[in-house]
């Protein structure tokens, strides 16, 4: 009778160990997956940022692109009041169709403190200065990627 409840204790042992170390598995996994979409969030932000300029097709693949990495902020960083903070900023910078670089800016130093991305090496001009395919002063003299511009 002994053996019979030893056994039955190391099976409900076994089980439950085997369960904690499942819950504990996808905690993990469901962390790193959350921590890699905002890192891509971070990476699609600053590589798109030119296309809020104006000076991109409104329906144009770099515009949807920012739009949609824009979008996924408030998802991704809703338990961070400082990021959510410069998301409204921007937001409302852009309804009033004002200078959104240094919003941007701000927006991508709030979040990237949040996902460990270094940007601590970057200057303004770094993470402001945009460069685009026939830049020549400021202002566009080709386009990349047959796009037109939208003036």
């Amino acid at each position: 009778m002994v053996e019979i409840w030893s056994a039955l204790i190391q099976s409900f042992s076994t089980l439950l160990a085997a369960g904690i170390a499942i819950f504990f598995a996808f905690k993990l996994i469901k962390k790193n997956e959350l921590e890699r979409m905002r890192v891509d969030c971070v990476r699609r932000l600053f590589g798109f940022r030119f296309g809020i300029d104006g000076t991109w097709d409104r329906d144009g693949a770099p515009m949807q692109s920012f739009l949609a990495a824009v979008n996924e902020v408030p998802y991704l960083f809703a338990q961070y009041p400082d990021v959510m903070s410069a998301f409204r900023d921007l937001r409302s910078n852009l309804s009033s169709n004002g200078n959104t670089e240094k919003f941007i800016t701000a927006l991508l130093r709030t979040i990237a403190k949040k996902t460990d991305v270094d940007f601590s090496a970057l200057g303004e001009a770094d993470l402001s200065g945009i460069i685009r395919a026939g830049d020549r002063n400021g202002r566009h003299s080709a386009v990349a990627g047959g796009q037109k511009p939208c003036r």
